[in-house]
């Protein structure tokens, strides 16, 4: 298992057996800083130390640690998000192209639309799991929500002659405050992270994403148009919180 959820269940489980810090600590002749830096993710403890810590904790090692296998399989899944995340980011430049100019022919507006719809459900599941596992739930149902709004979109721009055109203006605006909601999932994400892994990140993800959306809500084609360029940057930083997700970096051990 991972910081931070390792320190999370390590924290609830000291606070339902009615232990202070202090008292755990005392317990298992470690420093009450020990148990601050492990609950708070801070630190990755060592095997030995996680030893010391499951007596009083009533709990066994193969208890404490139940998640590793979700921990690998959620890794696996990520990798697939961010491969999508790549495939989006770049697509993304021509279909904001199209967006904006209407420049290309039939074949390569759908084909992009294509791309553009399979590649970005396929990244958003990324940021559905990050939000499931680390119980964000308010960043896990808006990237799901997002992904159903987006493909909607993108289909009734495919086939708007069989379609009122105020359906698509609809889901729009339902897209555009949705992204609000993720805005905030990401900066819920990073006051759980702060002081470690991908806080600052996430961070500014969720403050791009709610400026592109109150772009989008203006309703006014240049406004939009400006939400669509900026909207290129913030993909690459988005694919940089999968990335940052799989490949960890190293923390300190006690």
């Amino acid at each position: 298992m991972t910081q931070p959820q390792l320190g999370k269940n390590i924290a609830e489980l000291r606070i339902s057996k009615g232990l202070t810090q202090q008292e755990l600590a005392d317990k298992c002749s470690l420093n009450i800083r020990t148990i601050q830096r492990i609950e708070a993710g801070e630190v990755v403890p060592r095997m030995y130390t996680l030893n010391l810590l499951t007596n009083p904790l009533g709990m066994d090692f193969n208890t404490l640690n139940q998640n590793a296998t979700e921990t690998k399989m959620l890794s696996r899944q990520m990798q697939v998000a961010y491969m999508a995340g790549i495939i989006f980011m770049v697509n993304g430049i021509p279909v904001v192209y199209d967006l904006i100019t209407h420049r290309f022919n039939p074949f390569m507006h759908i084909l992009t639309s294509v791309i553009h719809i399979l590649s970005f459900a396929l990244f958003f599941r990324g940021f559905y799991l990050i939000g499931k596992f680390y119980k964000n739930w308010l960043l896990a149902i808006s990237a799901l929500l997002m992904v159903i709004l987006l493909v909607a979109i993108n289909l009734l721009d495919l086939f708007k002659h069989y379609y009122f055109s105020i359906g698509e203006y609809l889901l729009f605006i339902l897209m555009g405050i949705n992204m609000i909601v993720i805005g905030a999932g990401l900066l819920k994400e990073s006051l759980e992270r702060k002081g470690y892994q991908n806080s600052l990140i996430y961070k500014i993800a969720g403050i791009f994403t709610m400026l592109i959306s109150v772009l989008y809500l203006t309703l006014n084609t240049p406004v939009i148009n400006a939400g669509l360029l900026l909207s290129i940057p913030v993909n690459f930083l988005m694919v940089f919180i999968l990335y940052r997700e799989i490949h960890e970096p190293a923390k300190a051990t006690v």
